[in-house]
């Protein structure tokens, strides 16, 4: 039995790998179905809270909250919504009963649960866990922590989406520090935070701020 399972974990450990490859490359169905098979073998093996298991409820969750980004209203998206949400609190449930309240992972899945509140158009909510989350990966990780800057990011989408982008400028400017210290300039996430510095500058009516902000992400980009 013990090898039948280290085998399957072996496997699950594959699927996982798959669906986020699949996820990076927009196959949303291939991706579901990776995640569910890795969940089913996971769940099988391993007791209900095992943090293993957990990563994969995320994965699913944030895979759905997604999709239901992309959806117009209706009962699809209500559907994915919900599912997502479900997906999301058990995930956090779980990894803070196996690990702890206080561990880097809890806060982890906090922030994936908080960032599914902005689909859900509630960032009032989403604003206040995920600075509970950046809070406790400080004191976990310290303030230089690439996780640290994917919350603060995140944050400052929740900020943008409250319309206080004068606050979601400064978080995106923080983010984009450490970003770019901790995986490079030229990082895709690193892009991608500038892609919303230049956004937030729009909407604050800085037209030429938000020019040379998108030519200086050029010119980091092609390394000038």
């Amino acid at each position: 039995q013990r090898g039948e399972d280290s085998k399957g974990l072996k496997r699950s450990a594959s699927l996982l790998l798959l669906g986020q490859v699949l996820q990076a490359l927009a196959d949303t169905q291939g991706a579901v179905l990776a995640f569910t098979k890795c969940k089913m073998i996971r769940k099988k093996a391993l007791r209900p809270d095992d943090p293993s298991l957990a990563l994969v409820n995320m994965q699913l969750g944030q895979l759905f909250d997604r999709v239901a980004g992309q959806q117009p209203q209706g009962d699809e998206r209500t559907r994915l919504l919900q599912a997502a949400q479900q997906l999301l609190e058990l995930a956090f449930a779980q990894t803070k009963r196996a690990l702890g309240p206080e561990h880097e992972d809890t806060y982890r899945r906090l922030a994936a649960l908080a960032s599914h509140y902005v689909t859900r158009r509630q960032p009032g909510r989403a604003i206040k866990l995920l600075r509970r989350a950046a809070n406790g990966l400080v004191k976990r990780l310290g303030p230089a922590h690439s996780d640290v800057a994917r919350v603060w990011n995140n944050l400052g989408v929740a900020l943008s989406a409250s319309g206080a982008h004068q606050q979601a400028l400064k978080t995106y400017r923080r983010a984009e520090a450490l970003l770019a210290r901790a995986v490079g300039g030229w990082h895709p996430e690193t892009q991608s935070v500038r892609i919303n510095i230049t956004g937030t500058l729009l909407r604050l009516g800085k037209i030429k701020a938000a020019l040379r902000q998108g030519q200086q992400a050029s010119r980091q980009l092609l390394g000038q």
